[in-house]
């Protein structure tokens, strides 16, 4: 059976984050105390007692929902449920990096923790923000935004033909949006995100990421990924691509077409509430989201 592994972004959180596999699994438990030692965010508080208003906080997002797709993962392997294929939507490529055999969990918690403080500061140091537009017109779009405001805003997610996220300065995306709202091109939603994610403004980010990375000039997979930057199966990531990919849109929309010509059994989202459901290709039916510890044991009874 192919099997794939998709790993949902922040965003998507609820409260009290993986409180139920906390308090079900003794092996979820051990493996966030594992992970605890590489990450100062206190994970047991963050994972278990914090709202979702409470965890929209960078800082402390990535390292908690890193730890419980990491958790996660990590039990499913100990079933034998292994993926064939793997991708995650922005943070959750990293724990598609794992899945896939090219960094191990604590790797991955040491690098998103200091992802996490680099993009704290970009955050601190100009005030940006992101929004989602939905039109059957896009190229509109893209043209109103080259008149108006090119060098202002940004793509961050192609997350459909009919669903892109820009990222921009406060103002300008606010503008964007109320333009969008006010014409007859489509609907604008401006999202609950710290900053505008995926653009320029974390150039900052992505210099440290490459310092950081800098004695690991590549990692190999052991079964294909899907990327963000190009939406295309590898085999192989870059220090440079790992790093840029703070700065580069997410293309969504065609990593879930490459996913669709690999004929994947079914599919497991890994992460909270099920963001990515909505953003995959219609024939691909065979779903399931791990969210609670009952999703778990739901699993194990389809497959």
């Amino acid at each position: 059976m192919k099997v794939a592994f998709l790993f949902s972004g922040q965003g998507s959180q609820t409260d009290s984050l993986f409180k139920s596999f906390y308090e079900k699994s003794n092996l979820f438990a051990e493996k966030i105390h594992q992970l605890q030692q590489y990450t100062d965010i206190d994970l047991i508080e963050s994972g278990n007692r914090y709202s979702r208003q409470q965890t929209k906080s960078t800082r402390i997002i990535q390292p908690t929902l890193l730890a419980k797709q990491l958790a996660i993962t990590d039990i499913l392997s100990s079933r034998r449920i292994v993926p064939t294929v793997v991708a995650g939507m922005s943070l959750g490529q990293f724990s598609a990096m794992h899945a896939s055999g090219m960094i191990s969990a604590s790797f991955a918690m040491r690098l998103i923790e200091k992802r996490s403080l680099l993009m704290s500061r970009d955050i601190e140091s100009t005030p940006t923000a992101m929004v989602a537009i939905l039109s059957n017109d896009m190229e509109k779009v893209f043209k109103m935004i080259q008149l108006k405001w090119m060098n202002n805003i940004y793509p961050s997610n192609f997350n459909s033909e009919t669903q892109v996220v820009f990222g921009g300065s406060k103002t300008v995306v606010h503008r964007l949006a109320d333009n969008v709202n006010e014409s007859a091109i489509g609907k604008a939603i401006i999202l609950n995100t710290e900053g505008a994610f995926h653009t320029p403004y974390f150039a900052n980010t992505e210099k440290g990421l490459k310092k950081f990375l800098i004695k690991h000039p590549k990692f190999s997979a052991d079964i294909p990924l899907i990327e963000n930057e190009t939406g295309e199966a590898v085999y192989e990531m870059t220090t440079g691509g790992v790093a840029e990919h703070s700065i580069h849109p997410v293309m969504w929309w065609q990593s879930m077409l490459t996913l669709e010509n690999m004929h994947p059994d079914f599919i497991i989202e890994i992460g909270s509430g099920s963001p990515l459901r909505k953003l995959i290709p219609k024939t691909i039916q065979n779903y399931i989201t791990i969210e609670t510890y009952e999703d778990l044991l739901r699993l194990y009874s389809l497959i």
